[in-house]
């Protein structure tokens, strides 16, 4: 599966892009390409919201990460 997040903030402190929007292509899991106005390279889904934000290392803390029952 394949995403293109559209003018994501990026939230990586530290970092050359950190507080920049960007478009953010995601091809089979892996961030293939980061830049302004990307071009969709086919029938790719297209996230765009206000408030987008991305940044590595999130966590759901209220998973339960034990056998069932």
């Amino acid at each position: 599966m394949s995403i293109l997040l559209r003018s994501a903030t990026i939230v990586y402190p530290n970092h050359p892009l950190n507080g920049q929007q960007r478009d953010i292509l995601i091809e089979r899991g892996r961030i293939t390409s980061i830049g302004k106005k990307l071009k969709n390279p086919g029938k790719i889904r297209e996230l765009e919201s206000d408030n987008l934000q991305v940044s590595p290392g999130w966590v759901d803390m209220m998973a339960w990460l034990a056998d069932p029952g």
